[in-house]
Order: structure tokens, then C-alpha cells, then sequence
């Protein structure tokens, strides 16, 4: 199916041509329809299928969309969007009297999209399109068999009549009418297949786990789309076989990669906040995957409250032993640790393992912030929490002297009462500075003095940010950490460089990115197999 065929030229297509054949004869009747869940389509998708999406037309979700956005966004992104898209469905159209509010939206249940091993490069794809409103859809037939009774022929397969296009022989596509659904697909052999699938045969919903993840929802926001991989080594498998790569290849590696089981991923529309994301990951029972406690976030109070980016997490240690461990056979993996640790010892003396990672057990935190000391535009600024100090510092005291040794000039000073090591590029200009905040925690600022992350007192820090506080507000506090983009204030930056260069931002671009408040994210492990992601788009309201 070609890439210019939009949903709503797609679907009066496929319909106006199901009508002429004949098919429309099979909404008569009582039955209303009803809308597609993800777990009906999957009953009639093949079982071999690779991945499955599920697209919700569902208008009142789509509609809170039109709260988010500035006036600019709207008016030069928004409006010319629609126009586009409504000159592009009656391209496709088969009659320019058709409207897609009045005809099509009122019986349009929900659609899932599935793609298929093929022999080919790229997948077959399946769509399966939900019937509402039995009687709303045999309205619009009617209105469309009169246009076009010369761009279809049909047969006959196992009691169900296919219909094939040849209006357009560059990109033919056949339509089966099962009860309140249409199968759709470029390729006869895979709606015959899914007839198959709807009378008996294996399904999607069928494979191992499929159930589980169909009936998976975000029920932190309304759902726009879902994706399915029930089988994420087999998706991985297909891929290879259809780049042409060596199966044999993979085997060595099979392993280490078989870690997960299935992947859900939805976007849907926060009430009021904007865009949310969420991602779950079934893990593979076999793949022995520890489950670290949780990270109870006091490294934030710690870090400026005008970060314009951080990402928190923890025991780094922990992880870096198990990745090990786990891919350390693997002749790639090992050759290139190898190399690193080797080069890291004699041009330092520092042990990868010990002196840079083993300390590194507690919570970290790592920011970019606003610079108050020119010429930096920003700096960054680190936070470590260790249940082992003195192989911390002894490892910095390693670092030292590797870097008196290479003539870098070293300075140490008390701020706030505690000591401070700087690193200068030239007289005045700090690249790097470090000092302990407390018995467990060493903080690093680059390109900045150390005074104010050294001084800096817990009001004024991210953990009491209101605009930080806001975009987290209904995320587990269970988590292994968070992501967070100030993109409000990161836009002020970049379009002020690109004025300074000569170089503004178009307007059109300009407008989307300040509709953007910020970006935030968080990782959770509900159990011991369940790994969830969540990320949030933040967007400014209508004004």
C-alpha cells in the first residue's frame, strides 16, 4: 500500500468498492455494529503476524487534542495541516461529494494495522477496519456504488466475496467484509489468509501472551494509538532474514538479546497536560533479570532548580556488573572491553571496574543548567551518591596525578566550609571542579566554579521546582529515576543562537516549539517482569 493514501481515502475506498461488489448486502439487517477492540481484530490477524497498531477514531479523544497549542501553532500549522488533508482525501476519493465528518466519521469503528512475514523486504500488511453503524455505513455505500462500477471485479473464497480494485493497477488493494469488519490489503493471498484466520485458524490473539498485552490500556490518558510485538525475538529474526543478514549471526548473540518477551506501546491524550507515552515491556522469565530496588530521589535536592535538563537514576555498579556478566562471552562485546580497559589503565592507571564504576552503588543525578559565568552558554553538573568513598578517592586521587602529570594546572580552595578541587583551561576559566557535599555524596560541576552547586541549599534545588514538581506530579514515586526537559527555557536558547548566527527559526517551526512546555520521564518495574516507561509531553494550553 503506497504512502499517499491517506486514512480517509483508504477507508471510502475500500468500502465504496465492498458496495459495488455486492458486499454491502451483508450489513441488511437489525445488528448496529459496534467498534473494534485491539482483542477482536487480533481474532481475525494471522498468528505469524510480526506486529500489530491500533488506531482509535474515536472523536472525543482526538478533540482534546484542540485544546493544546499557541494561537501562531494554529494558525500556521494547524489550519494549513487541515486544509492539506482535505484536498489530499478527495485526491483519493472515489467521489468528491464525499466528507469525511458526515459520511465516513459516524460509522468508522477503530482500526488495526498488522504486518506479515513476506518473502519480500518489506512485510504484507493487513488492515482490519471496525463498523459502528451498520446503517451509517450502508447510507455512504449507497451514495458511492453509482461512481464507480467499472473498478472492481470479485471472487468468491470460502463463502465470502473478495473485491479487487483496478481503477489503479499501480496500487491494487482487496477488501472481504466479515460481519461488522472490512479486511484490507494490497495482496489477495492476505485477505484470503485473514477470511482463514476469522473462520478457525491460529490468530494473533492466539500466540503466547498475545491476550495479555492486547488488553494492556494506558489508564493515564486517553488512547490515540497502541503497537503490539508479542514476540520480540521474532520480530528481530524477520528483520535479519529481510536485510539479508546470516541467522547464524544471530544464534551467537540470541541469548543476550533474548531478554524480552512482548512490548505495548501507547500514546494517548493527558487531560489538560498534553501528549503521554507509555511503553511496557514483558521480560522473559529465563533471562534471570534483577530487580533493583527503588530510587528514593534525595540526590534531586542537590541539583539547581533551573536545570534545563536532568536525568536521575541509580546504582550504576549493580547494573554495569550484571551487563557484564551477561554479554562478557560475546566475542564483539569482549574484544571492545577489553580494549578500554586496557587503554584506560596505562594512560591513567584508573581500573575501569574499580576506580570508575565499582564506587558508583547509590543514586546519581546529572543536569545542564544556565551558565552564570561567560562564555559557556551552559554547564553541567553531577551528583553522586557512594556507599564506598575511599575507593572513590582513590580513584580521584589516580586522576590527579594523571592530570598534574600532563601539565594541567590544579587549584584547590573551602567553599562552604568544605574542600574544592578546580581544573582550568586559562586563568579564571574552571572546565572542572568536585568536592564531597557530605560523608556519601561527591558533586562535579563542568564548566562552572563549584560555589553553587557546593552552596546550594535545598529550596532552591529541582526537587522544590514548580515547573519540575508539575510535570512528574502523577508519576509513581516507585521509580528507578527521572528524565526531565525544561523545553520551554531550552527554546529560548536555541532560537536566541539562531538569531545570533544569522540563522532564525522559520515560523512554522517556531510555532510547534513553543507549544511545547516540557518533556518528562519516568521508569518503574511494577514486578519482577514488567519493565514501564512513561513519558510526557507537556504542551501549552489554547490561549
Amino acid at each position: 500500500m503506497s504512502g499517499n493514501k491517506n486514512k480517509t481515502g483508504i477507508v471510502i475506498g475500500a468500502v465504496a468498492i465492498a458496495a459495488i461488489g455486492g458486499g454491502y448486502l451483508l450489513f441488511r439487517g437489525w445488528s448496529k455494529g459496534s467498534s473494534l477492540t485491539p482483542l477482536q481484530a487480533a481474532e481475525i490477524i494471522p498468528q505469524d503476524a510480526l506486529f500489530a497498531g491500533y488506531f482509535s477514531t474515536n472523536s472525543e479523544s482526538w478533540t482534546k487534542l484542540d485544546k493544546f497549542g499557541t494561537s501562531e501553532f494554529k494558525k500556521l500549522v494547524v489550519e494549513p495541516a487541515k486544509k492539506q488533508l482535505e484536498e489530499a482525501s478527495k485526491e483519493n476519493s472515489a467521489t468528491e461529494d464525499i466528507d469525511y465528518e458526515q459520511d465516513i466519521k459516524p460509522w468508522l469503528g477503530n482500526i488495526m494495522l498488522a504486518a506479515l512475514p513476506s518473502k519480500a523486504e518489506e512485510p504484507e500488511v493487513l488492515l482490519v477496519i471496525g463498523i459502528k453503524d451498520k446503517v451509517a455505513a450502508l447510507k455512504f455505500m449507497d451514495k458511492l456504488k453509482k461512481e464507480a462500477e467499472d473498478t472492481i471485479q470479485t471472487s468468491e473464497y470460502k463463502g465470502f466475496t473478495i473485491i479487487e480494485t483496478t481503477k489503479d493497477s499501480e496500487d491494487p488493494y482487496n477488501i472481504a467484509i466479515l460481519d461488522d469488519k472490512i479486511v484490507l490489503a494490497p495482496e489477495k493471498e492476505t485477505v484470503k489468509t485473514a477470511i482463514d484466520t476469522y473462520k478457525g485458524s491460529a490468530s494473533f490473539a492466539d500466540k503466547k501472551g498475545a491476550k495479555e498485552i492486547l488488553s494492556q490500556t494506558n489508564k493515564n490518558s486517553d488512547t490515540l494509538f497502541q503497537f503490539y510485538i508479542p514476540d520480540y525475538t521474532g520480530l528481530l529474526k524477520q528483520s535479519l532474514r529481510a536485510s539479508g543478514e546470516d541467522l547464524a549471526d544471530f544464534k551467537s548473540i540470541e541469548k543476550q538479546l533474548n531478554y524480552v518477551d512482548s512490548m505495548v506501546l501507547s500514546v494517548g491524550v493527558k487531560e489538560n497536560r498534553g501528549i503521554l507515552m507509555e511503553t511496557i515491556v514483558k521480560l522473559n522469565p529465563d533471562a534471570n533479570i534483577p530487580k533493583y530496588p527503588n530510587i528514593p530521589g534525595k540526590v534531586l535536592s542537590k541539583i539547581p532548580g533551573d536545570s534545563l535538563l536532568l536525568i536521575s537514576g541509580g546504582g550504576i555498579a549493580q547494573s554495569w556488573a550484571w551487563f557484564v556478566d551477561r554479554f562478557g562471552e560475546d566475542p564483539d562485546f569482549k574484544e571492545s572491553l577489553n580494549i578500554a580497559r586496557d587503554s584506560l589503565k596505562e594512560t591513567t592507571e584508573l581500573d575501569l571496574d574499580k576506580d570508575i564504576i565499582g564506587w558508583m552503588d547509590g543514586e546519581i543525578a546529572i543536569s545542564i543548567n544556565p551558565s552564570q559565568t561567560p562564555p559557556a552558554p551552559v554547564n553541567g553538573a553531577i551528583v553522586i551518591a557512594t556507599s564506598d568513598r575511599p575507593t572513590a578517592e582513590n580513584a580521584i586521587d589516580k586522576f590527579e596525578e594523571f592530570a598534574k602529570s600532563n601539565g594541567a594546572p590544579i587549584s584547590k580552595k573551602e567553599v562552604a566550609g568544605k574542600e574544592v578541587t578546580e581544573y582550568e583551561s586559562y586563568p579564571g576559566q574552571v572546565v572542572l571542579a568536585y568536592g564531597w557535599l557530605d560523608n556519601k555524596s561527591l558533586a562535579i560541576s563542568i564548566a562552572d566554579k563549584a560555589e553553587r552547586i557546593i552552596s546550594l541549599e535545598p529550596s532552591e534545588s529541582i526537587a522544590q521546582n514548580e515547573a519540575f514538581k508539575n510535570s512528574i506530579k502523577d508519576f509513581s514515586k516507585q521509580n528507578y529515576g527521572y528524565f526531565y526537559l525544561n523545553f520551554k527555557e531550552v527554546n529560548v536558547i536555541v532560537s536566541q543562537f539562531a538569531r545570533d548566527f544569522g540563522q532564525p527559526i522559520p515560523p512554522e517551526a517556531e510555532a510547534v516549539l513553543n507549544s511545547v512546555k516540557a518533556i518528562a520521564g519516568v521508569t518503574t518495574m511494577p514486578d519482577s517482569l514488567t519493565a514501564k516507561q512513561e513519558l510526557l509531553i507537556e504542551l501549552e494550553t489554547s490561549e
